[in-house]
């Protein structure tokens, strides 16, 4: 199972972590996701952030106001 976007967002809007691949979600989608998980206290990992500009980090980072952590590795 794929889960959509409105998918991740209930679920980080409901507390679970997430785990998501920057390649298979639209900047404003990981916004969104990430300002869900902050009103939960979800937490969220981004994998490839290297493909998204500072500022498109950044964003989604202010977002998500300490629940997002980015996976450089």
């Amino acid at each position: 199972m794929k889960p959509t976007t409105t998918d991740c967002r209930n679920i980080a809007r409901d507390g679970g972590g997430l785990i998501l691949d920057s390649k298979n979600f639209t900047v404003t989608d990981m916004r969104n996701i990430a300002c869900d998980a902050a009103s939960s206290g979800a937490r969220i990992v981004i994998k490839n952030p290297g493909r998204l500009t500072v500022t498109d980090i950044r964003n989604i980072s202010r977002d998500g106001k300490g629940s997002v952590v980015f996976d450089f590795a």
